[in-house]
C-alpha cells in the first residue's frame, strides 16, 4: 500500500508539473505579433504583444530622422527589449528615439555602424554590449541613457561622436580601448556619477565639452600622446583633485578646466602654444603654477579668481599676458619672470586685483601696460617702468595704495584716464626729453602728492588730473598747454601755489573749486576765457570758500560777460581795467576778457513775422559759430528745439540752416557752422518742405491664430516707420505703428468676419511729427488659424498616417478628403496633436486629404481655419 501511495502521488506531482509547464507554454504562444514591416532593403522588423521587437534580415537598417521616425515609433511604449539580429550591419540613426521603457538591448557583433541619436533618452536602458567589430558610434547615439551604468568602447572606434554619451547621469565605468583617435564634442557632458576616466595614449584630441559638468570625477589619467584638450573639455569637474599634463600636449583651450574647484597643489604645465581663455578660470584651491618654457601665450582670464595661488613661473617664451590673465588672483604674491624674457605686452587688467602683489620686474623689453593692469594690487610698492613702454593703459595703477613713487619713462605719450588714480603717489619724475604729451582725467586723482611741475612737452591735461590731491601744496604747468580743464585741481585744499604759464587761453569750470588755501592767483595776459565758476565750490552757496581776488596781466582791455540773465532781461557788462589792477570777483555766470576789440550782435529771426527769438553778442577776434538748430517761442518763453508740444511753428518742414537773406530757399550757413562777424548780423531761418514717401507695395495680409493677422509689405524707400489703419464691424480707426520693419501682427483682429487694413510709410519733421503718405490700398483677412504646414501621409499597414506641423493656436484639427473613390467629405479629427491615422483608407487607389485647424470660441462654437495643398497615399 505505501508503495502505491507513493506512486499515487509521483503521477500526481508529475501531472502538476506537466499542467504548468503546459500553462506557460500556452502563455508564451499567446504573445501575437502587434505590428511588423520593413525597415531597409533587406531587413524586416515585428513587435509582439510581450514587448519584444526583433530587428532581423542582413544588410543596414534605413536611417530614420525626427521628421520620419521609424515605424514602431508609435508603440515606443510598449517596447521593453529590442534583439538586432545576426546579419545587420548598421543601427539606423534614430531607430530607437525616446524609446524610454526599453530596458536591453542585444547587438551582434556583425554591426559595425550605429547611427546618430540611435538610442536618444533610452532613459530605462541599464547595460548595452558594444560588439568588437563596431567602427562608427554616431552623434548622440546614448545621449540621456541616464540609467546606463558601464561602457567599453571597441578598439574599431577611432572617433566618439559628439555627446555620444552625453548626460548618462549613471554612468561609472568607461573604458576607452587603443585605436581611439578623438573624443567628440560633449561626448560625456554631464555624465555626473563617472569618478575616473583614462585617456589612452592613442587619442590626440579631447573634444569641446567632452566631459563638461562631470561633477563627481576625481582622476583623469592623460597618458603620453594627447596634443589637445579642446574648449571646456572640462569644465565644472568640481571633484577634480589633481592633473598631470603628458609632454606632448600642445593646447588647453578656452575654458578647459573652468571652475575645477578641488583642483589643488602645485600645476606644472608643459611647453605648449597656447594656455586658452579661462582654461583655470576660478580653480580656487591651485597653490602654485609652473609653465614650462615653449610657452607661447598666456590668453585672457587663464588663471583668473584662482584665489589661493601664491606663486607663477611666466617662462622666457611669453611674449603677451593678455587681459585679466591672473585678475582677481589675491593671494599671489611673487611673479617670476625667466632672465631673456620675451615679454613685450602685459595686456589690460592682467593683474587686476591681486592684492598680496608686493613687487614685480619688468622686463626692458615691455612695451605696453594695459589698461588696470595692476588696478587693485594695493601691496604693490615697487615699480620700475621700463623706458621701453610707450603705453601705460587707463587704470593700469588705480589704486595700487602703497606705491609711493614713479618714474615716467621717455616714450611715454599718453598717460591714459585715471592710471594713477587713489594709489599712494607722494612722488613723480619725468624722464629728460620726456615724449609725454598728454595726461587724461583723473590719471593722478586722490593721491598724497606734495608737488608737481610737469615737463613743457605736455600740450593737454584732460579734466580733474589732479582733483582730490588733498596734500598738493603747489604746481607748475607746462607753458605749451592752452587750457586748464574743469575741475582740474577741485578739493586741493592745501594748494597755496599755482603757475600758470603765459599760452593759457581758457580757465574751466570748478578749476580751482574748494581750493581753500589759495587765495590770489595771476592770470597771464593770453586768458581769453574765464569761467566765473573755476575760483568757486560747484555751488554758489558756499561763497566763503571761493578766491577773493584775480591778478590780471597786460595791458588795458575788456572783460564782457555772456548769458548773463536778471529777471528774465538779458544784460552785457563790459569792464575795463589798467595792467595789474586787482579785479574783484563779481555775481556772474561766464566771463571772456576779449581785449582791444568791437563787440557785435548776431540775431536769430523767423522770416514770416520778422520776429527776434533770440540774440548775442560776438566779437571778430575768432569765429562765431551759430546757432545748431531753431528757436521758438510758446506763451512767452523760449525753447530749444528738439522739444514735444502741440502745434509746431513750421509743421511737415525740416529744418536746413540759416541765411542772411529774408525767405530764402538753401542755406548759407549749415547748423553749427562758424562764421566770421564783423557787423551786426541777422540770421533767418530756412526751412524746407517734406515730401513723404512712396506708398507700400505687396501689401499682404494673412490669417496667423486666434484674433491674428500679420501684415507684410515690402519696404518705402526713406520711411522711417509706418502707421496701420484698419477697419472693423465698419468702423476705421488706427491699429498700430511699427518702427522695426515691414511686418506688423494685429492681435485683436475679428475671426468671424474680415478685418480690412491700410498701411501709411511716414517721416518726421524737425518737431518730431510724422508726415505719411496717403493711400487707397488695403487688404483683408480673418483672424483664423493658418493653414497647416508640411503635410505629409505615409503608407500604414491598415491606413493612412498623416502628419503635419503645429499650427498657431489650433484646438484641433479637422480632415477631409476623397477617401476609396468617395465624394469630397469629413474624415475624421484630432484634438490630441498633429497626426491621424485613417484606417479607412483604400489599399487599391489614391486617398486625398486635406486638413483644416481650428479653435472654439467663448461659445463654443468652431471656428475653423485655412488649409493648404492637399496630400494624398495608399494604406499597405
Amino acid at each position: 500500500m505505501k508503495k502505491i501511495s507513493c506512486m499515487i502521488s509521483s503521477i500526481i506531482g508529475l501531472v502538476i508539473v506537466m499542467y504548468f509547464f503546459g500553462a506557460a507554454a500556452n502563455v508564451s504562444a499567446a504573445a501575437t505579433t502587434v505590428s511588423s514591416g520593413s525597415c531597409g532593403e533587406s531587413v524586416s522588423w515585428s513587435l509582439d504583444s510581450d514587448g519584444m521587437l526583433h530587428i532581423t534580415g542582413t544588410g543596414a537598417m534605413k536611417d530614420y530622422d525626427l521628421n520620419n521616425l521609424p515605424p514602431w515609433n508609435e508603440y515606443s511604449s510598449l517596447i521593453k527589449k529590442a534583439v538586432i539580429g545576426n546579419g545587420i550591419t548598421s543601427i539606423g540613426s534614430s531607430s530607437f528615439w525616446k524609446c524610454a521603457v526599453i530596458e536591453s538591448i542585444s547587438i551582434p557583433q556583425s554591426v559595425t555602424n550605429i547611427g546618430r541619436n540611435a538610442f536618444y533618452t533610452c532613459s530605462n536602458l541599464k547595460s548595452v554590449s558594444l560588439p568588437n567589430n563596431l567602427i562608427t558610434l554616431g552623434d548622440h547615439a546614448f545621449t540621456e541613457c541616464s540609467k546606463l551604468t558601464s561602457v567599453s568602447i571597441p578598439s574599431g572606434v577611432t572617433k566618439l561622436g559628439e555627446s555620444a554619451f552625453s548626460s548618462c547621469s549613471s554612468l561609472t565605468e568607461v573604458n576607452l580601448s587603443d585605436g581611439l583617435e578623438w573624443i567628440g564634442v560633449t561626448a560625456f557632458y554631464n555624465c555626473t556619477s563617472l569618478k575616473r576616466i583614462v585617456i589612452p595614449s592613442t587619442v590626440k584630441s579631447i573634444g569641446n565639452s567632452a566631459f563638461n559638468s562631470c561633477s563627481s570625477l576625481e582622476t583623469v589619467d592623460l597618458e603620453e600622446g594627447l596634443k589637445n584638450i579642446a574648449q571646456a573639455a572640462f569644465y565644472n569637474c568640481t571633484s577634480l583633485k589633481s592633473i598631470t599634463f603628458p609632454s606632448t600636449l600642445s593646447n588647453i583651450s578656452q575654458s578647459a578646466f573652468q571652475n575645477c574647484s578641488a583642483l589643488a597643489g602645485d600645476l606644472v604645465i608643459p611647453r605648449m602654444t597656447d594656455i586658452g581663455d579661462y582654461a583655470f578660470f576660478n580653480c580656487s584651491s591651485l597653490k602654485s603654477v609652473y609653465i614650462s618654457d615653449g610657452t607661447i601665450y598666456l590668453h585672457s582670464y587663464s588663471f583668473a579668481n584662482c584665489n589661493s595661488i601664491t606663486r607663477v613661473r611666466v617662462p622666457k617664451s611669453v611674449s603677451i599676458i593678455f587681459e585679466y590673465a591672473f585678475s582677481g588672483c589675491s593671494s599671489l604674491e611673487e611673479i617670476t619672470l625667466t632672465p631673456q624674457t620675451s615679454l613685450k605686452r602685459i595686456d589690460g587688467g592682467a593683474f587686476f586685483g591681486c592684492s598680496s602683489l608686493k613687487t614685480i620686474i619688468l622686463p626692458e623689453i615691455l612695451t605696453s601696460i594695459g589698461d588696470s593692469a595692476f588696478s587693485g594690487c594695493s601691496a604693490l610698492s615697487g615699480v620700475v617702468i621700463p623706458n621701453n613702454v610707450s603705453v601705460i593703459g587707463k587704470m593700469a595703477f588705480f589704486n595700487c595704495k602703497s606705491l609711493a613713487s614713479v618714474s615716467i619713462p621717455t616714450n611715454v605719450e599718453t598717460i591714459k584716464e585715471r592710471t594713477f588714480q587713489q594709489s599712494g603717489l607722494t612722488e613723480i619724475e619725468f624722464a629728460e626729453n620726456c615724449k609725454l604729451t598728454q595726461i587724461e582725467e583723473r590719471a593722478f586723482s586722490t593721491i598724497p602728492l606734495m608737488h608737481i611741475e610737469l615737463p613743457n612737452s605736455i600740450t593737454t591735461l584732460g579734466y580733474s588730473v589732479f582733483e582730490n590731491c588733498r596734500s598738493l601744496q603747489s604746481a607748475s604747468l607746462s607753458s605749451n598747454m592752452r587750457e586748464i580743464k574743469n575741475d582740474m585741481f577741485i578739493n586741493c585744499d592745501s594748494l597755496t601755489s599755482v603757475f600758470i604759464p603765459n599760452g593759457i587761453t581758457k580757465i574751466g569750470s570748478r578749476a580751482f573749486g574748494f581750493c581753500k588755501k589759495l587765495n590770489s592767483i595771476t592770470i597771464p595776459p593770453s586768458v581769453t576765457a574765464l569761467d566765473l565758476n573755476c575760483f568757486t565750490a560747484p555751488s554758489r552757496f558756499n561763497s566763503s570758500e571761493a578766491i577773493t581776488s584775480i591778478i590780471l596781466e597786460g595791458e588795458s582791455g575788456s572783460l564782457t560777460i555772456k548769458g548773463f540773465y536778471v529777471d528774465n532781461a538779458k544784460y552785457r557788462l563790459k569792464m575795463y581795467y589798467p595792467k595789474d589792477q586787482i579785479w574783484e570777483y563779481p555775481e556772474a555766470d561766464y566771463l571772456v576778457w576779449i581785449p582791444y576789440t568791437t563787440i557785435y550782435t548776431v540775431e536769430y529771426k523767423d522770416a514770416e513775422d520778422d520776429t527776434v527769438y533770440f540774440s548775442e553778442p560776438a566779437s571778430d577776434i575768432e569765429p562765431y559759430t551759430i546757432r545748431d538748430s531753431w528757436y521758438y517761442e510758446v506763451k512767452g518763453s523760449k525753447h530749444h528745439l528738439p522739444v514735444e508740444f502741440n502745434g509746431p511753428l513750421k509743421a511737415r518742414c525740416e529744418f536746413v540752416g540759416w541765411s542772411k537773406t529774408p525767405n530764402a530757399t538753401t542755406a548759407q550757413y549749415a547748423p553749427g557752422e562758424p562764421i566770421t562777424v564783423t557787423e551786426d548780423t541777422v540770421l533767418y531761418a530756412v526751412w524746407e518742405n517734406i515730401t513723404p514717401p512712396a506708398e507700400v507695395t505687396n501689401l499682404k495680409s494673412d490669417p496667423a491664430g486666434k484674433g491674428r493677422v500679420t501684415l507684410t509689405w515690402t519696404a518705402s524707400s526713406g520711411a522711417e516707420g509706418y502707421l496701420i489703419y484698419g477697419q472693423k464691424n465698419g468702423k476705421y480707426s488706427y491699429v498700430g505703428m511699427t518702427t522695426q520693419g515691414t511686418t506688423y501682427t494685429d492681435t485683436k483682429a475679428l475671426y468671424d468676419d474680415y478685418n480690412y487694413y491700410w498701411v501709411f510709410p511716414y517721416v518726421k519733421d524737425s518737431f518730431g511729427n510724422m508726415v505719411p503718405r496717403d493711400t487707397t490700398k488695403y487688404v483683408f483677412a480673418k483672424g483664423i488659424c493658418p493653414a497647416a504646414t508640411n503635410l505629409k501621409a505615409a503608407s500604414v499597414k491598415g491606413g493612412v498616417k498623416l502628419t503635419w506641423d503645429k499650427v498657431q493656436d489650433a484646438e484641433g484639427y479637422l480632415i477631409y478628403g476623397i477617401v476609396d473613390g468617395k465624394p469630397y467629405g469629413y474624415v475624421g479629427m484630432t484634438t490630441l496633436g498633429t497626426t491621424y491615422t485613417d484606417k479607412k483608407a483604400s489599399t487599391t487607389q489614391y486617398n486625398y486629404y486635406w486638413v483644416y485647424p481650428y479653435f472654439k470660441d467663448s461659445n463654443g462654437k468652431m471656428i475653423v481655419g485655412q488649409t493648404g495643398k492637399y496630400t494624398y497615399g495608399r494604406a499597405i
